[in-house]
């Protein structure tokens, strides 16, 4: 029977620690690669392994709630007011309270003007939605080149007749306005089919001292007539 080696080291090797009476090398216990004082108590993890995050010294399969894995794979404690997170300024998750902001990995007490709150995070509107309300396509204001149809809280980049564009909208004329004042909706410049044209309005039969001068539109008669 071949007898077990005794070595004596200045320090303990890799995988071992030293006793409590410091007398011997202990093995340390699986998962940990290194460890101290005791054989649990782990101070470095396999890379390879399915054990390989440090954390309170313990080698885990991943890291805890509010705590993330560094470069050398041991987890550290996520920054207010993150509760989970990809790095200790990159949130995953909030804190009671805040909102989570994805495209930036911050943590929000209210959202920002192209979000809304959904679920506990804030989430963009979608385009060409600049601002919206309830739902991400139910829009209240419209990126550059886009116009705010009212109506139907939708934006479009094409706003024709019987629509207007005005300061950021495009706005309903009246009926049977064709198209009309920016500023007044009743005040046409035109008029639907089978309507005539007179004075900013539209009739359907020219008024008195009006008459037919073309298909669309009506026009003053002269003073002398009666």
């Amino acid at each position: 029977m071949q007898a077990s080696v005794v070595l004596c080291v200045l320090s303990c090797p890799q995988g071992r620690y030293l006793s409590s009476n410091g007398s011997w090398c202990e093995q340390c216990q699986f998962p940990c690669v290194t460890c101290d004082s005791t054989s649990t108590n782990c101070t470095s993890c396999s890379s390879t392994g399915i054990f390989k995050f440090l954390s309170s010294n313990q080698c885990l399969s991943v890291c805890p709630d509010t705590t993330y894995a560094d470069e050398l794979n041991q987890c550290q404690s996520c920054m207010s007011p993150c509760a989970n997170c990809y790095s200790a300024t990159n949130c995953s998750s909030c804190q009671n309270g805040t909102y989570l902001y994805s495209p930036l990995g911050q943590c929000v007490s209210t959202c920002i003007s192209n979000t809304i709150l959904i679920g506990g995070e804030c989430i963009e509107c979608t385009s060409p939605c600049l601002t919206c309300s309830g739902s991400l396509t139910t829009c209240t204001s419209c990126i550059a080149t886009y116009l705010l149809i009212s109506s139907n809280n939708t934006c479009t980049s094409n706003c024709s007749p019987p629509n207007y564009p005005y300061n950021g909208f495009c706005s309903s004329c009246l009926y049977p306005c064709l198209s009309c004042s920016p500023t007044n909706t009743s005040n046409c410049s035109s008029c639907a089919s089978s309507y005539l044209y007179f004075s900013s309005t539209c009739y359907t039969t020219c008024p008195t001292h009006a008459y037919n001068d073309t298909a669309t539109s009506c026009a003053l008669c002269s003073a002398s007539c009666s």
